[in-house]
């Protein structure tokens, strides 16, 4: 499934109506709080069938571009 679903999911969820970029930011820029964030995580394990995402994976992750990045990098995703 391309990353542009990733795009659509963070929009989605996010708690703040601004575009998602690359560079968006969860918690400054899209408002995203730990229940949020757990709901998103959720989600995109669910749309692109993937393992559980692990903190050790996740806690680091600051931007939408380094959620991309996990994705393509550990799961293979396609960007398209």
């Amino acid at each position: 499934m391309a990353l542009t679903r990733l795009y659509e999911l963070v929009a989605e969820i996010a708690p703040c109506r601004t575009a998602v970029r690359a560079n968006s930011r969860f918690v400054e820029d899209l408002g995203f709080d730990s229940v949020s964030l757990l709901e998103l995580l959720v989600a995109i394990e669910n749309e692109f069938r993937i393992p559980p995402l692990q903190e050790a994976d996740t806690r680091t992750l600051r931007t939408v571009g380094e959620l991309e990045e996990l994705l393509v990098g550990k799961w293979g995703v396609e960007r398209t």
